[in-house]
């Protein structure tokens, strides 16, 4: 199978592959998933982790710190959002998506 470069495809050729491309993912995760081995996608981690940054902002756990660290890190110019965020976490009005709903 010769070796595809997307650099040298035509705006037409490039369309083409990228909706086949798609096609097969889409084919291929649906053939994991009635396997019962569904493929997890970056998407998919970031929701996890997302999730037990909630879970530990909600209990004050080891690592709490941590997060807030980053978040007042990442909300700089919005200094009270930390805060709010581990409230809401704390209250349970900020809930994990993934985790414990399966």
């Amino acid at each position: 199978m010769p070796k595809t470069i997307v650099a040298e495809m035509s705006p037409d050729q490039l369309r083409t592959f990228e909706r086949e491309r798609k096609r097969s993912y889409r084919v291929k995760r649906a053939e994991q998933k009635a396997l019962g081995r569904e493929m997890q996608t970056q998407g998919d981690m970031r929701e996890v982790l997302a999730d037990l940054a909630i879970m530990l902002l909600a209990v004050a756990a080891p690592g709490a710190s941590t997060i807030m660290t980053g978040l007042t890190a990442h909300y700089k110019e919005r200094a009270g959002w930390p805060l709010k965020i581990q409230h809401m976490a704390k209250s349970g009005k900020l809930k994990p998506k993934v985790i414990g709903t399966r």
